[in-house]
């Protein structure tokens, strides 16, 4: 799907399983996979135009006003000037602490915190060389009533919603690498007690929450995505970011932890999802259904 090469001439029968997952650094990608899905009309698994509305500010315009979802004001500018940084944060209205980060980076790298307008100035740490485009997204503080940070990554597969992990950290920054080099990981995340955490997701969490994470599939208009986020003693998400490039279906950690037995049911969630096109959001592409119509 690299921009110059040619589509092959024919196409086994059978429907399309998209696998470009990235929106800012796949754009071209995706646009030249939508053409083909369009083209053919064929049933596709999270179609290309659903990955293409996953950059940060659009997820966060399109998830605003899901009852008990904290969507974080989120903006994507070409400031290249901390003054004129400053200027855009304060004209499209976010509040401070903010985070900024370079358009494409994940996992917490190539991003700073930024508590006052004084500090803006640090956004010349950042490496923009590749992509020079920021997001700058209003900070939320998630800590407990122990001071622990948790994030957890829920998968939404269909209309199912499973936990995948859940991480807990002294700092704000909750990311494995970050935590790994930084050593800031806590033992919240060992097997005795990570184990009951999945059991209170299902057994008690789950529930109230699936209206919220079903929502957001539907939104996303996406079959299969995965959603960072922290959840409130009053069950409120926060948001941090939903997408369809996170690491979910493999084991990162040699030891057996709970996560094996969490990875092995989403993975035979996404099977028997993929077995049943007829279940896709996308099961004819849209101008399929439209001629239809």
């Amino acid at each position: 799907m690299g921009p110059g090469q040619e589509q092959p001439a024919k196409l086994r029968a059978g429907a399309f399983l998209n696998h470009i997952g990235d929106a800012d650094i796949c754009s071209q990608a995706l646009e030249l996979a939508r053409q083909l899905v369009s083209k053919t009309g064929r049933a596709c698994f999270n179609h290309p135009d659903a990955i293409a509305g996953t950059t940060r500010d659009r997820v966060a315009r399109v998830l605003m006003g899901i009852p008990g979802l904290d969507v974080p004001k989120t903006i994507r500018t070409a400031a290249l000037t901390p003054a004129d940084l400053r200027a855009v944060v304060k004209r499209e209205g976010l509040e401070y602490p903010i985070l900024i980060r370079v358009v494409g980076h994940h996992g917490g790298t190539n991003m700073v915190r930024v508590d006052t307008p004084s500090d803006v100035d640090e956004v010349d740490q950042l490496d923009r060389t590749i992509r020079s485009e920021l997001y700058v997204t209003e900070f939320r503080n998630v800590a407990g009533p122990d001071g622990l940070y948790r994030k957890f990554r829920i998968v939404v597969v269909g209309d199912d919603v499973l936990m995948r992990h859940m991480i807990t950290a002294e700092n704000w920054l909750v990311h494995a690498s970050h935590l790994l080099e930084h050593r800031t990981r806590r033992t919240a995340d060992s097997r005795e007690v990570e184990s009951p955490v999945f059991a209170r997701f299902d057994n008690e969490l789950r529930e109230p929450l699936l209206p919220i994470f079903r929502e957001i599939g539907r939104r996303l208009d996406l079959d299969y995505v995965g959603v960072d986020c922290a959840i409130r003693e009053s069950g409120e998400v926060v948001l941090f970011e939903a997408n369809a490039c996170m690491t979910i279906l493999e084991q990162t950690q040699k030891v057996l932890n709970p996560k094996a037995v969490a990875i092995n049911r989403l993975r035979e969630a996404v099977a028997n999802l993929l077995a049943s096109p007829s279940k896709w959001r996308h099961a004819r592409s849209r101008a399929d259904s439209a001629s239809v119509t």
